[in-house]
């Protein structure tokens, strides 16, 4: 097994124990921490994110094309997309009785542009480790082995595969937010992998994944 196999291996164990350590700033509002511990934390984790982001982007060897306005279309429908099905999974979570996301209440000025911030700098990271980086690694990888071995397959069998795999590990990723959770980020990541692979650009499923998080902050906040 070459080098990278092997870090592609090491990549996948450690991020998915590493965004649930960074994104349950919630719990550091509601159990009245102070201001300067959270944004000590906020900062840590811009920082961490920004760093990883940017090497995982060197590494994916993947040139991005142009942005167009179809691509900003299809990034404003997968938001939309994404919304829809936010809405429906509330539905299904009342009508079974599993808690709803607290209300966060009383933030400072500095709280709530390092929340933004966060929201912001994490779905990068989460796009380009699952999108740019684990996606189109996999996507190669079996490629390779399928024409190594002589499979005769469909050319998309490949790029069907590495959809659904992102896609359980990035549910598995916010498995710290419970099993409906889990469902619906993976839900959502075969639709930021759609807007992902008909745009070839990252930026777009990052706009749709920042547009989402923001929305969903903001309707937990009390500003």
């Amino acid at each position: 097994m070459k080098f990278h196999h092997f870090f592609i291996l090491f990549v996948v164990l450690v991020f998915l124990i590493f965004p649930p350590i960074f994104v349950n700033q919630t719990d550091f509002f509601t159990n009245g921490s102070n201001t300067n511990d959270i944004s000590k934390f906020s900062l840590f984790t811009v920082v961490i994110s920004l760093i990883w982001s940017l090497l995982l982007y060197i590494l994916s060897e993947q040139k991005d094309e142009k942005f167009s306005r179809n691509s900003l279309r299809i990034s404003l429908i997968s938001f939309i997309l994404i919304f829809y099905f936010s809405f429906i999974f509330k539905q299904i979570k009342d009508l079974l009785g599993f808690p709803q996301d607290k209300m966060i209440f009383n933030l400072s000025k500095t709280e709530k542009f390092l929340s933004c911030l966060q929201i912001i700098v994490l779905c990068i990271y989460e796009e380009i480790l699952y999108r740019k980086f684990l996606f189109t690694r996999l996507n190669l990888l079996l490629e390779n082995t399928f024409t190594q071995f002589n499979f005769n397959h469909n050319k998309n069998i490949p790029t069907v595969i590495s959809v659904f795999l992102v896609a359980i590990l990035f549910g598995l990723a916010h498995r710290y937010s419970g099993i409906i959770n889990v469902i619906f980020a993976f839900l959502s990541s075969l639709i930021f992998s759609l807007c992902y692979l008909k745009t070839k650009n990252i930026c777009f499923p990052i706009i749709s994944h920042v547009l989402y998080n923001i929305l969903t902050f903001l309707t937990i906040t009390k500003f």
